[in-house]
């Protein structure tokens, strides 16, 4: 195959290897042919994806310099670099990872599941700082309180119909859910679909940490809540206490400025939300038409013939009827690259 007239063999198409260092070396060989490197990059929540374009598209070499470049400059940040490339994730990996949490699964209560979905459907439009801080606090408050209602004193008399930080926090959540047109739901099928990675991603994000990062700020959030709510007692128990929670949350927070909107306006470009749903729809195809009838295994060059001939039908926008010629439209303010995980064969 030519690109640019350099050729590639079918081996450099094709790699069992899945680590970042290997996948960033691809890519960066493909930035030497002279192909313009893309604005925006989505992936499936992948570290070793992220990671890698990381490395090939920004200045920074690493994913947590490409975070804490993202935190220190949310936080008015003035001598930061603005990253080459806005590193994002697909949103459909992110909400399936959050219906997978154990303690949102192994709940009794239908609305615990719905509401703490729903909350983190909230962050993932926040545009700024001011704008995710009382939601993260409303969910910390509602997932550490122990008791909703009104406030009751030691003489278990209600206090002038005062609410729990607790009760206030969900009338707080319900009422942004509510008004919010651009809520990120999930369902029951939702739920019960599989992404390969999402299982190993909590494991991925313990191996790293960061200083100075939106998890330290998400901690002091959480502590900040815990100290607000100590030594109130409401009239009756909260049914969506899920401490266990909280901890997953801080977690998920080291990625914020990817799976979030926290970063639209710094760049100036991209959607509120990012999706891959299209790369994942090609490779669906692929496995079920255009290698459906084949006797598997192929060999490797036809296998990458076959699949260079579908992604240039695929990219194919607009073919003149009058000339053997194909024009394409190609944005050079919108350029974006999608990258999947998938280990399917």
């Amino acid at each position: 195959m030519k690109v640019n007239d350099h050729s590639f063999t079918a081996l450099s198409m094709l790699s069992e290897q899945h680590d970042n260092v290997s996948i960033a070396l691809w890519l960066k060989r493909w930035l030497q042919c002279n192909i313009k490197p893309p604005k925006i990059s989505v992936s499936d929540q992948s570290i070793a994806l992220m990671s890698a374009t990381v490395q090939a598209f920004t200045q920074y070499n690493s994913l947590e310099k490409y975070l804490k470049a993202c935190f220190s400059i949310v936080h008015g940040g003035k001598n930061v670099e603005i990253p080459l490339c806005y590193i994002r994730n697909d949103i459909n990996h992110f909400i399936h990872l959050v219906t997978q949490w154990k303690p949102l699964k192994l709940s009794k209560f239908k609305r615990t599941k719905q509401l703490f979905g729903r909350a983190m459907g909230l962050l993932v439009y926040c545009r700024s700082i001011e704008d995710a801080n009382p939601i993260l606090e409303a969910i910390f408050v509602i997932a550490l309180s122990k008791y909703d209602g009104a406030i009751v004193s030691n003489t278990k008399r209600i206090v002038a119909k005062r609410d729990t930080p607790c009760a206030k926090s969900k009338k707080y959540l319900q009422s942004l859910i509510s008004t919010s047109q651009n809520i990120v739901l999930f369902d029951d099928e939702t739920e019960e679909q599989h992404f390969e990675g999402d299982d190993s991603l909590e494991t991925d994000l313990q191996n790293f940490d960061l200083s100075n990062s939106f998890r330290d700020w998400a901690k002091s959030v959480s502590t900040k809540c815990e100290a607000q709510i100590s030594g109130i007692e409401g009239e009756f128990d909260n049914a969506q206490y899920t401490p266990d929670i909280v901890p997953l949350i801080i977690n998920i927070m080291k990625l914020f400025p990817c799976w979030s909107s926290i970063m639209l306006n710094v760049f100036g470009y991209g959607e509120d939300i990012a999706t891959s749903s299209r790369s994942e729809s090609n490779f669906n195809n692929i496995k079920t038409r255009v290698f459906n009838n084949e006797n598997m295994p192929v060999r490797i060059d036809d296998f990458v013939g076959k699949l260079v001939d579908y992604y240039r039908g695929d990219q194919l926008i607009i073919q003149t009827t009058n000339h053997e010629t194909t024009q394409e439209i190609i944005s050079e303010d919108n350029r974006s690259f999608t990258l999947s995980s998938s280990n399917d064969k």
